[in-house]
């Protein structure tokens, strides 16, 4: 005997078009939260998907088109640049990276006064 709640979707066209309808009616900014909500999903239920085989590409693809609207809207200046660092950050695994390049002869001089 199953464990558990029952799957929400059980087949991937129905699950691709309520994904599909999330970014035809709601209004943006498109979000993560905003997706899950619309699918009556939760976050840990959306990973739950991503994890299966048949889901996991449309997960993805819906992710992806997410971090690029977010992404589109901060380079614009329509959406306010630190939060959609934040959220770039923190939901779509972006970094800051800072290279430091050392090359060359190191030369320290001592001064006494």
């Amino acid at each position: 005997m199953p464990v558990g709640r029952p799957p929400k979707f059980k087949k991937l066209n129905v699950f691709s078009r309520r994904v599909n309808e999330y970014f035809k009616t709601a209004q943006e900014p498109f979000t993560i939260a905003g997706l899950c909500l619309f699918l009556g999903l939760s976050y840990e239920g959306l990973r739950e998907y991503e994890a299966k085989e048949e889901f996991s590409a449309t997960v993805k693809e819906a992710k992806l088109k997410i971090e690029d609207h977010i992404n589109k809207k901060g380079l614009t200046g329509a959406y306010n640049s630190n939060m959609v660092q934040f959220n770039l950050k923190n939901n779509f695994g972006w970094k800051d990276k800072q290279e430091i390049e050392h090359s060359g002869d190191y030369q320290i001089n001592f001064i006494r006064k």
